[in-house]
C-alpha cells in the first residue's frame, strides 16, 4: 500500500506557511480522550510541524487544546478514511512486532548469556569459515581481523540462544 498521502501534510503546511495567498488553515479531525475515559473525533487545526519527533502541532480553540498528533492520528478533509484505518493497523502491528523483537533480545542478553556463557563457537566451525574467506586474512591488521572473528562468534551465540529460546 502506499502511504505517499502521510508525507502530504507536512508538504501543505509547508506551503501554507510560505505562501500568504494560502491563509486557510489546514481542519482535520483527531480523536481526543476525555477526562472521563470517552473518546470522540473533534476538529482541530494543524499549526507546526516538529521534525525531531515528526509530530504535528495541532490545537483546538473551543476545548483548549494544544498538543502533538502523529500523521496516523489525524484526518484531513481530503483523506481516505480506509487509507487511514489501514496505516494505524498497520502501525500497531509493527509496534507490536518490534517490541516483541526487543522482549526476545533482551531476554538473551540478560539471562540466557549469564546461564549459557560457555557456549562457543566450535573449532571446526571457525575453521570452515576461514575456508570459505577468500581473503587473505593475514594481508590486514590482526587486531581488526580479531574483532571481526569476535563479531561472527557473538552473532552465533546469539543465534544459538534464540534456537534454543522458539524450540
Amino acid at each position: 500500500m502506499n502511504y505517499d498521502w502521510v508525507l502530504d501534510l507536512k508538504e501543505k503546511l509547508q506551503a501554507r506557511q510560505s505562501d500568504p495567498s494560502l491563509n486557510r488553515p489546514l481542519i482535520g479531525m483527531t480523536e481526543y480522550i476525555i477526562a472521563d475515559g470517552s473518546n470522540k473525533a473533534i476538529p482541530v487545526e494543524v499549526v507546526g510541524f516538529d521534525p525531531a519527533s515528526t509530530r504535528f502541532y495541532v490545537a483546538n480553540k473551543e476545548h483548549g487544546i494544544n498538543t502533538m498528533r502523529s500523521r496516523v492520528y489525524i484526518c484531513l478533509e481530503d483523506d481516505h478514511s480506509g487509507e487511514l484505518t489501514m496505516a494505524k493497523r498497520d502501525a500497531v502491528s509493527m509496534r507490536a512486532e518490534a517490541r516483541q523483537y526487543l522482549r526476545v533480545a533482551r531476554l538473551i542478553q540478560n539471562e540466557m548469556l549469564m546461564r549459557y556463557g560457555h557456549i562457543a563457537l566450535p573449532e571446526e566451525v571457525r575453521t570452515a569459515v576461514n575456508k570459505r574467506i577468500k581473503i587473505d586474512m593475514n594481508r590486514y591488521d590482526p587486531r581488526d581481523v580479531k574483532k571481526l572473528i569476535l563479531q561472527v562468534e557473538a552473532l552465533y551465540v546469539f543465534a544459538m540462544l534464540k534456537a534454543t529460546l522458539s524450540s
